[in-house]
């Protein structure tokens, strides 16, 4: 029960930071959305721009993270069953 409670604190605070980067994103971006809107963009068109921006760079870091852990995750294995007493699996 604690660690399931230490575990749901831990993913209250990732979201928590999560939230703050994506409003710090769309706050640095607030000049980009004044040159579009007075080039003629609607609010929805503006809106549009920097989501697909956004999905983009969240796809992007996805596949980075998912081969570096592919990468990193055999090596950490084989270090720590050199210094571990009990086998470790993938």
């Amino acid at each position: 029960d604690y660690l399931g409670l230490v575990s749901l604190t831990a993913l209250l605070l990732a979201s928590l930071g999560a939230v703050f980067q994506f409003r710090r994103f769309f706050l640095s971006r607030s000049h980009s959305v004044a040159i579009l809107l007075s080039l003629g963009a609607t609010h929805r068109q503006a809106l549009a721009v920097f989501l697909v921006e956004l999905v983009a760079l969240g796809t992007v870091a996805s596949i980075l993270a998912l081969v570096a852990g592919a990468l990193v995750l055999p090596a950490f294995s084989a270090f720590l069953a050199k210094i571990s007493p009990v086998a470790i699996s993938l």
